[in-house]
Formats: structure tokens, C-alpha cells, sequence
């Protein structure tokens, strides 16, 4: 599902915009036994803040990764693939000595 076909109403509590839903399920649910979810969802505030630089971090490597994998799984295009077969042998041999060293 895009994020533009979720169409939730939000909550603020404890620093955090929460859907409506999710509070809704913690409140009712998840804490049914205490009197406040405030309180656990304020400790939670306080830990998303404090990682949130670090998982932005985080992010940013994976992505690098994400393109350097990108850039080595892609595979090479011919610019012209009218190839007589003696180049066509050649880029074979050429590939064939890369690939064995």
C-alpha cells in the first residue's frame, strides 16, 4: 500500500503523531490494564528521539550499499549490438578471462 492510500487521522500524546487507530489499539488493548498510555508512550517518544539521528545514519549507509550493489548487479549493455563475430569473441574471451582471473 503507497503512502498516499492511507488516509489515517492522527493523535499526539507524549511528543508522537500516532494514528488514530494505533492509539486507539494501545489504549484499548495493549494497556487495557493501566489507567494512562501517556506514560509508556512518552518513554517510547523518548527513545525514537534518541535514535532517530542514528537510524538516519543508518539509512543513509544502507542506501550507499543499496547503490554500490546496484551498480556492480547491473548489467552492461552493448552501445551498438551489430557485432561482427569475430568482436562478439573476443568480448566473450575478455569476459570468460574476467570472470576466471
Amino acid at each position: 500500500m503507497s503512502r498516499e492510500a492511507v488516509h489515517a487521522t492522527w493523535v499526539e500524546i507524549a511528543g508522537l503523531k500516532i494514528a488514530r487507530e494505533l492509539h486507539n489499539f494501545i489504549r484499548d488493548e495493549a494497556l487495557r490494564a493501566r489507567a494512562s498510555a501517556t506514560r509508556p508512550l512518552a518513554s517510547f517518544s523518548s527513545i525514537v528521539r534518541d535514535l532517530a539521528p542514528r537510524n538516519c545514519e543508518l539509512l543513509a549507509i544502507r542506501d550507499d550499499i543499496q547503490q554500490k550493489l546496484d551498480d556492480i548487479l547491473s548489467v552492461p549493455v552493448a552501445r551498438r549490438p551489430n557485432w561482427t563475430p569475430d568482436e562478439i569473441q573476443r568480448e566473450l574471451d575478455n569476459n570468460a578471462q574476467g570472470i576466471l582471473g
